[in-house]
């Protein structure tokens, strides 16, 4: 059973917002932990928040609840909770900040993902949350959770927007990873590890856009030296600095540091810091361990790289952000970061910041290579121009992108991770049963019709993916090749 609240749903929407925050306190965590996945799905515009073990079906896609912080109550080990676009703030929905993954309940391998990514799923602090466990916090129980394509902004504490660990024993968290995830208006970090976090599994962030931290993008601190992670392909830009380091083991690679008012990645505990930060040098661990190359830090004030040496693939140049005064802080098509990354990524680096394949030819040379940064530069788009992916209906899908990409298009019923060295990323399962072709579209042109979808128990609860790989042709010859976006629902 999942934990009962202890309290009735119907007299919460009774109670002023700050009454209804404060009453929504979990129930005593259940005896027995459900070892089984449970999709929870969370609608901050059409939701209801009721008890699922009173209210059969609440919880669930088509009887989603009106909060985060009220599905986090009936979470437990291996769930994932869906968000649904929006805004999640105290004022609007009445979200009750922080909320902590594994604080007293056991919420391992937690899931927490925006479906529709992060430019519309957005936690919104206001500017009024200054706890020190900041927006999210992942605790020991949270261990293996990850949190995927949302935004988490306007963090008013002295902590960190999203916090990891602590250097009280049993605070810590291990093997979290954060993915498509937009962090920005922090009045101190973006994101803080503490303790010994990810001594038993490294943390793992990477794809993330970083903007406007009053002190750090990211504070990597591990201050007993046993812990640390993968940081790939972020892009921390307006920051005080952009990533602080203070002991542990770490691997930065593929990161974009731009335009940050100190410094753009820096060793806390090198005394000469001190342009970095004030206090550098004080309280250090005396375990410290690096691997940093193929970054790019340019323009940052003080310095852009303080304490270790860029690596001998690292780039201080300037990325062409198509629109950094409006915040776009994707990449122009001239840019010097275009397959200038290594390809030599954890499995986990599927997709960039806007979930597009991580690992495109973006220059033309039939050779996909990473970015550097969150963006990685498609020249073709995926959309769904009409109907809809679900049992009865008929789907209509678009090629966007130059006139005359040939797009062949594939569905499957799980997802994946294959690079094809000329085009970039297949993310679907292509050993999977439902893994077939279903027709051709071409940039530019009508979309191809597919359906309708049959209705069959077989394919209840499944979530299905499509994806295309798109050929550029010049009479018979094959000029160009890449793969588009992914798009998925469960049936």
């Amino acid at each position: 059973m999942k934990r009962t609240l202890v309290f009735l749903a119907a007299a919460l929407f009774s109670l002023p917002a700050a009454a209804a925050a404060q009453s929504a306190a979990c129930g005593a965590c259940p005896a027995v932990i459900n070892p089984a996945t449970t999709d929870w799905y969370v609608d901050p515009v059409g939701g209801l928040d009721q008890d699922p073990n009173v209210t059969p079906g609440a919880g669930s896609k088509s009887m989603p609840f009106f909060r985060l912080s009220w599905a986090v109550c009936y979470a437990d080990d291996n769930d994932r909770i869906f968000l649904l676009p929006g805004i999640y703030s105290p004022t609007l929905n009445g979200e009750s900040y922080p909320i902590q993954f594994g604080s007293t309940c056991s919420m391992l391998n937690i899931q927490v993902i925006g479906v529709a990514g992060a430019a519309s799923t957005i936690l919104d602090g206001e500017n009024t949350v200054t706890s020190a466990s900041g927006i999210l916090r992942f605790r020991l129980m949270g261990t293996g959770g990850r949190l995927s394509g949302v935004t988490v902004r306007d963090y008013a504490g002295t902590l960190a927007a999203i916090r990891l660990g602590s250097t009280t024993a049993g605070f810590e968290t291990h093997d979290v990873e954060i993915e498509n995830c937009v962090i920005e208006n922090s009045a101190a970090w973006g994101i803080g590890t503490f303790g010994p976090s990810g001594a038993l599994g490294p943390l793992k962030f990477h794809d993330n856009l970083f903007v406007n931290c009053a002190t750090d993008g990211m504070w990597l601190s591990s201050l007993d030296g046993t812990g640390g992670g993968v940081i790939f392909n972020n892009t921390v830009v307006g920051c005080n600095n952009g990533i602080r380091l203070q002991g542990g083991s770490w691997t930065l690679m593929n990161n974009n540091l731009t335009s940050n008012a100190a410094c753009g990645v820096f060793d806390f505990c090198d005394p000469t810091a001190t342009a970095c930060a004030s206090d550098a040098g004080t309280g250090c661990p005396l375990t410290f361990a690096l691997t940093n190359d193929y970054n790019n830090a340019f323009g940052n004030t003080a310095a852009n790289i303080q304490g270790f040496a860029a690596g001998p693939n690292g780039l201080s140049v300037d990325p062409l952000y198509v629109s950094p005064g409006t915040g776009n802080y994707h990449l122009q098509a001239t840019s010097p970061l275009i397959d200038a990354g290594t390809t030599a990524l954890p499995p986990q680096n599927e997709t960039d910041g806007d979930r597009d394949p991580r690992a495109l030819d973006g220059d033309g040379n039939f050779s996909a290579i990473p970015d550097i940064g969150y963006d990685e530069v498609a020249k073709y788009t995926f959309v769904l121009s009409s109907g809809a992916i679900k049992q009865g209906s008929t789907a209509s899908f678009a090629l966007g992108g130059p006139v005359g990409g040939i797009g062949n298009l594939f569905l499957s019923c799980s997802s994946g991770n294959l690079q094809l060295p000329i085009c970039g990323n297949v993310l679907l399962g292509l050993i999977d049963p439902c893994f077939s072709s279903f027709g051709t579209a071409v940039s530019g042109g009508p979309p191809l019709v597919v359906g309708p979808i049959p209705v069959t128990p077989v394919l209840t609860g499944l979530f299905i993916h499509t994806q295309a790989v798109v050929v550029d042709v010049s009479g018979a010859t094959i000029t160009g090749c890449q793969t588009t976006n992914l798009l998925s629902n469960q049936l």
